[in-house]
């Protein structure tokens, strides 16, 4: 009877946390911007970890390296799309 809000609310809180440490190995973020985003993933359990979740997989794929050899001889920046825009 009490089984799917017990399992329902150990999953959000199990997403919650993931989300959490996520955002805590970010180098995309300062600090404020860390504390900010986890609030917002606490204070909003499901809405927040959608919205903080999805920006930072959107965020994933540019901070990754180039997936393609040819990129790396040409000193392309992942995600840019730009093959001749190098890091200074």
């Amino acid at each position: 009877m009490y089984l799917i809000p017990i399992v329902l609310a150990v999953a959000l809180t199990g997403l919650n946390a993931v989300i959490t440490c996520a955002i805590g190995r970010s180098a995309l973020y300062s600090s404020r911007q860390k504390a900010l985003q986890i609030g917002l993933v606490w204070l909003l359990p499901v809405f927040g970890s959608m919205l903080v979740g999805g920006v930072l997989w959107s965020n994933h794929d540019k901070s990754s390296r180039p997936r393609h050899p040819a990129d790396l001889h040409a000193g392309a920046i992942a995600g840019t799309g730009d093959p001749t825009s190098h890091e200074p």
